[in-house]
């Protein structure tokens, strides 16, 4: 450990984004102090020992928050000595703007994901005039980096980690699917769709079950399906679970859903839960994504295209290679993704770089 510190800027609250969980837990290996500003945005708070934390109170306004959230970070930024790392929220090139002297890094979690290829590059625009004046910027992967347009000369690739949250030993008797995420922009249903066809098919083991962790807005329209075909034995709707409360989960069952839709918002976008799947021990099916076919392997899952279709197919595939599938093999193809080697080999050397 070096006697140097680390700020961290993000005004979404502490524990609602898990790379920034991670970031807290684990700069601390590689800092004297890790200090964290951010948003009381009214969820219960999640703390990591070791670090320390600045809430900027919640207002009834929105905008009222946000502007004494940026107050704060700009008072800190002038006066701290130390590594300063913040968030693309919007605006965040104010920081920098007023405080040109001061080596600040950027990072990038996401693209724009929105389905309208109008407002998404608009969108895309702002986020790269955002972190344009930013000495170092961090970004999720190349692909997104090229989208973006970004300065090739000043970024570094921070991809998406993992932690292995289930330790439990996996067979493949029979298929026991887990989809974890957003129920928002997802089309989540068309993998019911799919399951569905598979099991009514004459033959299909009986015991095949999927559980669904997640809420959004497609949510009523997944609820009503299951319930208009007697499904709710077979696919159980759990609603939004906290991280430190999906290990029962994980533990359970031996098929990992990442299914987003094939879209240029999402190509570029590595989904957190492919990570988490391998390094669990569980098969994944996988949208046929740039960043999920940099990750999904024969020896770990499968690509598909996002389709009941394709869904059905890919469980049918499940059934053809369980019988050859390696709990350990799963879990060593994930290994480069665990949270920790993600720090120390990419975010490190990115945040020594400026």
């Amino acid at each position: 450990m070096s006697d140097k510190k680390i700020l961290i800027i993000n005004p979404q609250q502490f524990g609602l984004n898990t790379d920034y969980v991670m970031y807290a837990r684990y700069l601390g290996r590689h800092f004297k102090s890790v200090s964290y500003l951010t948003i009381d945005q009214g969820f219960p708070r999640r703390d990591e020992p070791g670090v320390r934390y600045h809430y900027v109170p919640r207002c009834r306004v929105k905008q009222l928050s946000y502007a004494l959230f940026l107050i704060r970070a700009i008072a800190m930024a002038m006066t701290f000595r130390g590594t300063i790392m913040t968030s693309n929220f919007t605006g965040c090139r104010i920081l920098k703007r007023l405080l040109p002297w001061r080596r600040m890094a950027v990072n990038i979690r996401t693209v724009s994901v929105d389905p309208d290829e109008g407002r998404a590059a608009a969108r895309n625009r702002r986020i790269l005039a955002d972190v344009q004046p930013f000495d170092r910027i961090i970004m999720i992967s190349d692909g997104g980096a090229q989208q973006l347009g970004l300065p090739e000369a000043k970024t570094n690739i921070v991809s998406l980690g993992a932690d292995e949250l289930s330790t439990a030993v996996k067979n493949y008797d029979y298929a026991r699917c887990l989809y974890i995420g957003t129920l928002t922009g997802r089309n989540i249903l068309q993998t019911v769709q799919g399951f569905h066809a598979y099991i009514s098919a004459p033959g299909s083991d009986s015991r095949a079950t999927y559980d669904i962790v997640g809420d959004g807005e497609e949510m009523a329209s997944i609820r009503a399906y299951v319930e208009a075909h007697s499904l709710a034995e077979r696919v159980r709707l759990h609603g939004f679970v906290a991280y430190d409360k999906l290990k029962p989960f994980l533990d359970r069952c031996n098929v990992g859903v990442s299914y987003v839709p094939v879209t240029r918002g999402f190509m570029y976008q590595p989904p957190t839960k492919t990570f988490e799947y391998i390094n669990s021990g569980l098969w994944c099916i996988a949208t046929a994504t740039a960043a999920n076919e940099a990750v999904v392997t024969a020896e770990n899952g499968i690509i598909i295209a996002d389709t009941p279709e394709a869904f059905r197919e890919a469980l049918l595939r499940f059934d053809a290679v369980r019988g050859s599938l390696s709990d350990s093999a799963i879990r060593s193809s994930g290994r480069p993704y665990l949270w920790p080697s993600i720090i120390d080999s990419q975010l490190i050397p990115a945040l020594n770089s400026f």
